[in-house]
């Protein structure tokens, strides 16, 4: 069952980030639990984001956070996927494919034209996690258009 998050839910929602963090690497596995917790908190209360969450059998077994604007550069809304993280014994089902569904509907119910999605993970050396990049582009690939790369660097 897809629905909206409730504050009941975050301690499940970090518990599936960590569980995403360790796959995605070490350049990304390492996190604030209290500071997630009060980004969570902070893009509940705030217009134009939004969290839905799939639970089966009581339990979260992914979420996607959602934000919509307008893009200053063009002048249209648009949606954006910031975090999307499904537990991986769900990932073969249909849990992804039915939030991104459901953000998909909540960025028309906003009249976004468009939205967005990046898949990005990295190891200690700021080298690419290939197997967490290519498993998400493969997932993403099949229902929209790549459109670009992301890049990162390190700043000592």
């Amino acid at each position: 069952m897809i629905r909206e998050m409730k504050p009941k839910d975050f301690d499940s929602i970090i518990d599936i980030m960590k569980t995403n963090a360790k796959e995605a690497g070490d350049g990304i596995g390492k996190f604030d639990e209290v500071k997630l917790h009060n980004l969570l908190k902070n893009l509940v209360i705030n217009l134009g984001y939004n969290i839905f969450v799939n639970e089966t059998d009581y339990k979260i077994t992914g979420f996607v956070v959602c934000q919509a604007m307008e893009n200053a550069w063009n002048n249209k809304n648009e949606g954006t996927i910031i975090f999307f993280y499904i537990l991986p014994e769900h990932r073969n089902g249909f849990t992804a494919k039915n939030l991104l569904a459901r953000a998909e509907q909540w960025f028309r119910e906003l009249d976004c034209e468009y939205y967005v999605a990046d898949v990005r993970a990295w190891l200690g050396d700021y080298t690419t996690n290939d197997q967490f990049v290519e498993q998400g582009h493969s997932f993403f690939n099949k229902m929209m258009n790549t459109c670009g790369y992301c890049y990162v660097k390190e700043i000592l």
